[in-house]
């Protein structure tokens, strides 16, 4: 079993909790059986009466930035801010090719299939959902760009599939990627930075995570002072 241990969390205080989720590791059980992040809540429990809450959700395959709650309170306001887009998300992601602009706006309805054969996954479908991803190239080497994408909404697999879709799909993407490379890479997207107000007094929630090692041969490639989080 791979333990969320104390030294993943990157920020703490009475009320929430900031932790760098590992990649290949789920947020919620599911059929398969796999160890998730649910499962360990009370690793992070502490002093505190109960284990802290989940109130929201990342891919299996992606790390970083992940948002537990101590108290019923808090977990209502989270909800809320995710809600209203008040919750803003960093991420980045190494992918194949460059695109077209520099930065922009990817904004694509989603829709979820499935089929006996191939199982679930998202599409652009004009019947979808509303999904909207702002990105920004930060860098290019070789065949490789490191993009920022700050998703304005939160639907899944967004930004696997706008990346995709504009012709720039993520490294080590299994579904939406470059089937040639199965199995080359783990997928090369983190959830880099959250950014949200909490508390009476304003106060600005603000963390951001480190690159994991799955993804520091690539993202090396790139120039480090261009990872610097702005605002």
């Amino acid at each position: 079993m791979t333990v969320i241990l104390p030294e993943s969390v990157l920020y703490e205080d009475n009320s929430l909790l900031v932790i760098d989720k590992p990649a290949g590791i789920p947020v919620h059980s599911g059929p398969s059986g796999k160890d998730c992040v649910e499962d360990q809540l009370s690793v992070l429990q502490g002093d505190f009466t109960h284990a802290p809450k989940l109130v929201h959700r990342l891919d299996a395959d992606t790390s970083g930035c992940l948002i537990l709650t101590r108290h019923y309170k808090t977990a209502k306001k989270l909800f809320k801010l995710f809600e209203e887009g008040g919750v803003k998300k960093t991420y980045i992601a190494v992918v194949h090719g460059t695109p077209e602009k520099e930065e922009g706006d990817i904004n694509i309805a989603l829709k979820k299939i499935s089929s006996k054969e191939k199982g679930w996954r998202m599409i652009a479908a004009k019947a979808g959902k509303e999904s909207l991803t702002r990105y920004k190239v930060l860098a290019q080497a070789g065949t490789y760009s490191l993009i920022e994408c700050k998703p304005e909404t939160g639907r899944t697999h967004q930004l696997r599939v706008h990346l995709a879709d504009i012709g720039c799909p993520i490294v080590g993407d299994p579904m939406y990627g470059d089937h040639r490379e199965k199995g080359a890479y783990p997928l090369q997207l983190m959830a880099r930075r959250v950014k949200f107000p909490m508390g009476a007094q304003g106060k600005i929630i603000d963390v951001t995570a480190p690159i994991p090692s799955h993804m520091e041969k690539l993202v090396g490639l790139i120039k480090p002072d261009l990872l610097e989080v702005g605002e």
